[in-house]
């Protein structure tokens, strides 16, 4: 994946794609191993649904808050505040696996 998704900028749509491949993994690797233990697939963020649930929202809002829609952009703000997306990162997960996740 490159530094942005084509196309999409900040737009919803382009938040919601770069958050998809974010809970893939594809984005930031050490996070594919909670790949099988999210609460929701991380398709369903691009739903047309996904709004109702508060989880995709919470993911989508805070990424578009800063704007990222690209690895770049999310390095720069987690060198300014490493705990930037984990507590909406951490509504995907059980808490059993909350603990396992803060390590990484």
């Amino acid at each position: 994946m490159g530094t942005t998704i084509d196309g999409y900028r900040a737009s919803v749509d382009g938040v919601k794609w770069f958050a998809y491949f974010f809970l893939e993994g594809q984005v930031y690797p050490k996070l594919k191993r909670f790949v099988p233990s999210l609460l929701t697939t991380p398709g369903s963020i691009t739903k047309s649904w996904a709004r109702l649930i508060p989880r995709t929202q919470a993911i989508v809002q805070t990424l578009q808050s800063q704007g990222v829609v690209s690895k770049y952009k999310l390095l720069e703000i987690w060198g300014l505040d490493e705990k930037f997306l984990l507590s909406a990162y951490k509504k995907w997960l059980p808490e059993s696996a909350h603990a396992e996740m803060a390590q990484i």
